[in-house]
């Protein structure tokens, strides 16, 4: 019977260190995923500026609900490690948000500057476009080459502001061939 009872003794304590190196494991998991979550937004913030902070947002919901649920029974100390996560997540993505919303009010003023150049050339008749001063055709074709090379990261407002810009421009040259 002492047999017995060690050995249920020795049982229960694999398991419970068994389970306790599974709950580090699943603990640092959340974490991983919540930092690589992070990473991966700024990638895609990076690279287009057609995001779905809705989207996003869910997805961290999701991702923390998860490490809060792995660290629920959690030394305090060890719980303070996923709140730091969890902030910088949390100030890392209302930064990208920012930057998004930055970047997207620049093209909107980009464009809205190019379209007001336009009214103005197309107002004055005939050769007058041809004859536009230095500073415009400068601001005109540095803005081009910034829209060009944001082309990937613009919202599709702006890109159909664009390509109507342009096909009026390209009309407008034909004719005054």
């Amino acid at each position: 019977m002492k047999v017995h009872i060690g050995i249920i003794t020795i049982l229960l304590f694999v398991f419970a260190a068994c389970s306790n190196s599974h709950r580090e494991q699943d603990r640092q998991q959340a974490l991983n995923d919540l930092e690589n979550f992070r990473d991966s937004v700024q990638n895609v913030v990076q690279d287009n500026a057609n995001v779905n902070w809705n989207e996003i947002e869910n997805e961290y919901n999701r991702l923390s609900d998860r490490a809060e649920a792995v660290y629920s029974d959690a030394t305090d100390e060890t719980h303070a490690t996923l709140n730091n996560v969890q902030a910088d997540v949390q100030d890392s993505m209302e930064k990208m948000k920012m930057e998004s919303e930055n970047f997207n009010a620049e093209a909107d003023e980009r464009m809205d500057n190019l379209e007001d150049w336009w009214n103005e050339q197309a107002e004055d008749a005939g050769d007058a476009i041809d004859d536009a001063g230095d500073d415009a055709d400068g601001n005109f074709e540095e803005t081009k080459e910034w829209i060009n090379d944001n082309w990937n990261k613009l919202k599709d407002g702006t890109r159909e502001r664009w390509n109507e810009l342009k096909s009026k421009l390209d009309s407008d040259q034909n004719d005054h061939v």
